[in-house]
């Protein structure tokens, strides 16, 4: 775990250092610090740490083998699920190297890329969003799930699309992602959603719909299973409620001081309208882990609202709530990271990249 805690300390002591500081270069390079822990740790783990990390490297010793005209016919050699943007990324990265940790080293460019430009673009204490990016999920997925981080990572260069409005370089955006992960076709209707009006009526729909959802889950999955042509059953669960609680405290946070979020950043009530799909999907992880693939898209703009709330408070509340921030969100992290075998015992891969 000591890596981990390592990573966690670093971050934390950017937010401070970020926040003591009025130099913009100065800044930047916090955040730049406050980042590479992150590309370290993505980049040179063992293949024993996540739950995929085995499978992505073996895939890519395999897939390296083929020329192009096999590239071409993967599905004859049993990556028929696969999107062709993935395989093709393998085939481009397998002509530098046939060590598999050349496609982590990209994954981990590439997310930290995604996150360093979306939070600088939207956030005031970059680090501060960073910490709460990676704390509350999105650093223990990008551990395993290597295909769908990548579409993560590029949908997020089209919140700038959402917000001035850009259909076409919106919709172009999200099926380049679905080259890498299907999935992202879900992200797809935050375009429309994201232009409701912060209204008493529109909350109030939009809760009572999230009610809803809840007894209507299972048969929304089974259809989205169809059109993805994904063959599994729904795999229930009794669990999700910790990070349902949060979505849902940050929401209400975000309805109560949406007014002096609004003040302070234009777009900031485009982030609350997505934090709503957001909560809408965690209703739904309660009832299915399914959603909690989906929610993966929209859950950088609950991160991004929480910072917001956080630093929209005056400075004697706002150093109380980065600390009680820093301190929970970083508890929860290092909690379900020890609850799980293949992330606890972290090991440094010693090999070469190239």
């Amino acid at each position: 775990m000591t890596p981990y805690i390592v990573m966690l300390m670093v971050m934390a002591l950017c937010i401070w250092l970020e926040e003591s500081s009025n130099s913009a270069k100065t800044k930047n390079g916090v955040f730049i610090a406050a980042l590479l822990p992150y590309i370290i740790l993505m980049t040179f783990k063992d293949v024993s740490v996540g739950a995929d990390t085995m499978n992505y490297l073996h895939s890519f010793k395999a897939m390296s083998q083929y020329d192009f005209r096999q590239f071409l016919s993967f599905d004859e050699y049993g990556y028929e699920r696969i999107e062709v943007g993935y395989k093709f990324l393998i085939w481009l990265l397998s002509r530098i190297t046939d060590d598999g940790h050349i496609l982590l080293l990209f994954t981990a460019l590439i997310s930290s890329r995604a996150m360093y430009l979306f939070i600088k673009k939207n956030a005031t204490n970059w680090s501060l969003a960073l910490f709460i990016f990676l704390t509350l999920g999105f650093f223990q997925f990008a551990m395993s799930g290597i295909r769908q981080t990548i579409a993560i990572s590029i949908v997020l260069f089209g919140y700038g699309f959402i917000r001035e409005r850009k259909l076409i370089k919106f919709s172009l955006l999200v099926m380049i992602a679905m080259l890498f992960h299907k999935s992202a076709i879900f992200f797809f209707p935050a375009y429309f959603v994201a232009g409701m009006k912060l209204n008493r009526k529109n909350i109030s729909l939009a809760f009572v719909s999230t009610f809803l959802l809840y007894f209507v889950a299972g048969d929304l999955f089974l259809a989205a299973a169809d059109l993805l042509e994904y063959d599994y059953n729904i795999e229930s669960t009794n669990n999700g409620y910790i990070f349902f609680g949060l979505v849902f405290l940050i929401t209400v946070l975000s309805i109560m001081f949406r007014k002096r979020l609004t003040d302070t950043k234009t777009s900031n009530s485009i982030l609350i309208t997505l934090n709503l799909i957001s909560l809408a999907l965690w209703t739904m992880r309660l009832v299915s882990r399914t959603a909690e693939r989906i929610s993966l898209y929209y859950m950088p703009y609950s991160y991004l609202t929480l910072e917001q709330i956080i630093s929209s408070r005056k400075k004697g509340e706002k150093t109380v709530w980065m600390l009680a921030s820093i301190i929970l969100c970083g508890y929860l992290c290092l909690r379900r990271l020890s609850h799980q075998d293949e992330f606890s015992n972290f090991k440094f891969f010693f090999g070469s990249l190239l």
